[in-house]
Order: C-alpha cells, then structure tokens, then sequence
C-alpha cells in the first residue's frame, strides 16, 4: 500500500477596528500528496519499489497458497491512494465606527487531492482463499484524494451616524472548494484459483476511483446602524470543486 500524506489546512484570520475597516483573510489549504506505483508480484522471491514483475525468475507457483480467516481480512491487496487536500482557512472581519465602517472577511481556498498511483498484480499462485465477511481474494485499488474545502467567511459591522449620516458595509466571500485527484489505471495478470465464502468478499476486484471535489466556503454577513444610516451587506458563498 502506497498513501499520499494530507495537504495541511489554511491559517484562520481575525481583524477587527473601531472607527475604520478591517479586512480578513483566510490562508489556503496545501496540496495532498500523490499515492505512488504499488507493484504485487506473486510469483517472484523478491522485489524492490517500482520494480517489474517480470524482472525476476519466478518460485513454484504450484506450491504457493493464500488462506485468510477473519473478516476484513483480504488475500490480495494492493492501494495506492492520494492524500486530501487541505481546507482553506475561515476568516472573521469586524469594524465599529461613528460615520463610516467597512468589514471584509475572504475565506481561503481549499486545496488539490493528491493523485492515486497506478497498480499492478502480477503472477501465478495454486490458490487464494478467504472465508470470513468483507475479505475479498484479489483487490487492486487507486484512489485519488478529496479535494480541500473553501474556507467560511463572516463580516460584521457597527455604524452610528454622525450628524445625519453614517454607512456600514459587510462584505463576506466564502472560499473555493477545489477538485479532488484522478485514480490511476488498475491492471491485474493472474494465474490460479480465488474462492471467497463470506458476504460481501468479491473474488478479484479491480477499482479506480477519482476523489470528490470540496465544498464551498459558507459566508455571513451582517450590519447593526442608527436609523439614519445605511447598510449595505453582500455575503457570496465559495465555489464547490
């Protein structure tokens, strides 16, 4: 099994003033890492990362058995997946003035998934044999990693008029979600008998799965005046992935 480390989260951001603006912004998430090439080669005595199957002289694959017993426990299994992208940061933004305020508050973009790295199970054994619930006999999987989501983002203001007039803006933007990695190609070359007993235990299975793109940051925003003032509040929610 081959598994791509998490793409770190995005500081949050906090900005407040009174008698003025304020202007947050959350940091973006990281990048998730990429499952790397995941090589099962039955038949061989030996084998080293990325190596070919076929680079080394085979054993006696008639003497070769698979037995597993308990639940989730599979006879064959090889996985390459990438890690998850980092959220984006949430940011928060407050401003309280006499006249005129203004709060801005950006929530951060999440990040990419990591891609799922290709793989491979190769060569000839007597028998593979599973009998408990969830344990399939060959499984060959690449899964690529969810997409990071956008980070939320709330902005708030206080206006007391001065004179006869006073204005408030709040301005919120939720973060962007981003896609999630591609699953590499599966292939499977196998020579022998695979038998399962339990449910839901395939005998071979070969999958590869794209990751789920981030959801859209979430964003508030809100203002609190003196009857003569104005209020403008526009909150614009993130972009899913």
């Amino acid at each position: 099994q081959s598994v791509g480390g998490g793409g770190g989260r995005g500081g949050d951001a906090f900005a407040g003033t009174v008698q003025g603006a304020s202007l947050a912004v959350g940091g973006k998430g990281g990048v998730g890492g990429n499952g790397g090439i995941v090589n099962v080669c039955l038949d061989q005595t030996d084998s080293s990362l990325n190596a070919q199957c076929e680079a080394l002289p085979p054993v006696n694959a008639a003497a070769t058995e698979i037995v597993t017993t308990g639940d989730n426990s599979k006879g064959v299994f090889a996985h390459s997946v990438g890690g998850g992208g980092g959220n984006g940061g949430f940011s928060v933004a407050a401003s309280a003035s006499i006249g005129l305020s203004g709060a801005f508050a950006i929530g951060g973009a999440g990040n990419n998934g990591g891609d799922g790295g290709a793989v491979n199970i190769d060569g000839s054994v007597a028998s593979v044999s599973t009998s408990g619930d969830e344990a399939g006999g060959v499984v060959a999987i690449s899964t690529g990693g969810s997409g990071g989501n956008g980070g939320f983002a709330v902005a708030g203001t206080v206006t007391i008029a001065a004179g006869d007039a006073g204005a408030g803006f709040a301005v919120a933007v939720g973060g962007d979600g981003t896609t999630g990695g591609t699953g590499a190609a599966v292939s499977l070359n196998l020579e022998g008998t695979v038998t399962t007993a339990g449910d839901r235990s395939s005998a071979v299975m070969a999958q590869s799965v794209g990751g789920g793109g981030g959801n859209g940051g979430a964003s508030v925003a809100g203002s609190i005046s003196s009857p003569s003032s104005t209020q403008v509040n526009l909150a614009v929610g993130g972009q899913s992935g």
